[in-house]
């Protein structure tokens, strides 16, 4: 028997079900798995899937957040649900497929939203192994920063310190209830290549948790001056380094 499988971070199921339920129909998939439902269990929209044809559904919701399930035109057995790190996050729900889906052997979908960033063993492949066996990121800037344009600093208009170092635009998260980025951030690198630490550039484009402005990228002028990009505001601004100026009153 031929089983197809979607798997889809959808970043809230009820914001995008007439999205899903067009796509269903175009692709019908035996099983579709969703990330981020971002609904507790009761506010799924399970009479829209039923009525697609999807009559088996497991879920793992949240208010607001994270949030999984699987939604199948197959029956499945038993489900299943772990967490990780001792949080209670509806981040796993898995499914098991055997003789009433007709299937010649048991199959176990596991249907995983994994958030960026952390060192969190692989629940499957993760057995016997350690994280210090792999190699890790050079820096973690935050998730969902975007960090979008990222330029190391040759000119000499800027302090010492900054030469070499490298200048990042975090355009800033917009699906999460606390939002961060929206700022630039400048990595300071030790001489051999590894990063210091990362230290806030310019900030103010995001208060109160809202945005006043979301850096793109950067571009150095043959001053040592930087442009950067806004397609908040569509705007290009220019950062120079100097004496304090003050208007003319």
């Amino acid at each position: 028997m031929r089983f197809s499988l979607t798997t889809w971070n959808i970043n809230s199921v009820r914001l995008r079900i007439n999205l899903v339920a067009k796509f269903i129909k175009a692709v019908r998939p035996d099983v579709l798995c969703l990330q981020e439902t971002k609904c507790i269990d009761d506010a799924f929209p399970l009479k829209r899937f039923r009525r697609l044809g999807y009559e088996h559904v497991a879920l793992n919701g949240q208010k607001g957040y994270h949030g999984v399930a699987v939604v199948s035109k197959l029956p499945y057995q038993t489900t299943d649900i772990r967490t990780f790190c001792d949080k209670i996050d509806s981040r796993h729900i898995s499914v098991a497929f055997g003789e009433k889906a007709q299937l010649a052997k048991p199959l176990i979908v596991h249907n995983l939203y994994v958030p960026a960033g952390g060192d969190i063993p692989d629940p499957q492949f993760g057995w016997g192994h350690s994280c210090d066996e792999f190699t890790k990121p050079v820096a973690q800037l935050g998730p969902h920063s975007a960090p979008l344009g990222m330029r190391f600093y040759t000119g000499h208009m800027f302090p010492g310190r900054y030469h070499d170092a490298i200048f990042i635009a975090r355009h800033g998260s917009w699906n999460k209830t606390h939002k961060i980025g929206g700022d630039i951030v400048v990595a300071l690198l030790n001489p051999d290549g590894t990063v210091r630490s990362i230290e806030p550039f310019i900030t103010g484009f995001l208060v109160d948790n809202k945005y006043l402005g979301r850096p793109v990228d950067m571009e150095w002028l043959k001053d040592g001056s930087m442009l950067l990009s806004d397609d908040f505001n569509g705007a290009v601004y220019r950062i120079s380094y100097g004496p304090a100026h003050q208007a003319a009153r």
